[in-house]
């Protein structure tokens, strides 16, 4: 099992011995207890949501305490308490476990125990990100062409471009919003080509139409 459905098998104290029983996997889902039930692709990954940006100099979501300092008895260890915590290496000099995360800013990574700790807590918060569906995702381009084809009959080819352009910008700030709210990622290319290429059909079709009239 994966380190983190290890973590929180562990932080709701199921033993090792009754996981097989817990876990269980069925078409495109995984199910880590009955409460838990996280989608995954065809090769068994899932996508945790990262509720923090990379952590260089500055504390994240993520409590984060020096490890010296507890050793030494500098750090309250009533923090740990009904906590899960994880012990690893985030800004020490010539550190290698970095990778780059959809949260990254300036280009920066994120070490392997900040990425382990919001995957935990995606299962701990049942937050996490799914793909559209391929049945959802033909009949939204399907619908998007066939919408904006007849809007677009309606106008003159400049203002097809114009109307266009706009559609494709109010088309992703909606998504994004969206994407916030339900964390189910849409493709935003497909579906802004089914918005631009009408453009394209529907001038095809006026310059015919003026070729035969003429």
């Amino acid at each position: 099992y994966g380190f983190s459905i290890a973590l929180y098998l562990a932080y709701l104290r199921i033993p090792a011995s009754a996981i097989p029983q817990v876990v269980t996997s069925g078409d495109g889902v995984l199910s880590v207890t009955a409460e838990r039930q996280i989608a995954v692709d065809t090769n068994g990954l899932w996508m945790p949501n990262y509720f923090s940006a990379p952590t260089i100099d500055k504390v994240g979501t993520f409590t984060v305490v020096s490890f010296v300092d507890v050793v030494e008895g500098r750090v309250d260890p009533a923090i740990f308490a009904d906590k899960a915590v994880l012990v690893g290496m985030m800004n020490s000099t010539g550190i290698t476990d970095v990778y780059s995360v959809p949260t990254s800013e300036g280009g920066s990574r994120m070490a392997g125990v900040e990425i382990h700790a919001n995957a935990f807590e995606s299962l701990l918060r049942n937050v996490s990100f799914t793909e559209q569906s391929n049945i959802s995702q033909a009949v939204m381009i399907m619908g998007l062409a066939i919408l904006f084809g007849m809007l677009y009959a309606q106008f003159h080819w400049w203002w097809m471009l114009v109307v266009g352009v706009v559609a494709v910008v109010i088309w992703a700030v909606a998504m994004i919003m969206r994407f916030d709210v339900t964390r189910e990622m849409v493709n935003l290319f497909h579906s802004s080509l089914a918005i631009i290429l009408p453009i394209f059909g529907n001038q095809m079709m006026d310059i015919v139409t003026e070729t035969l009239r003429r």
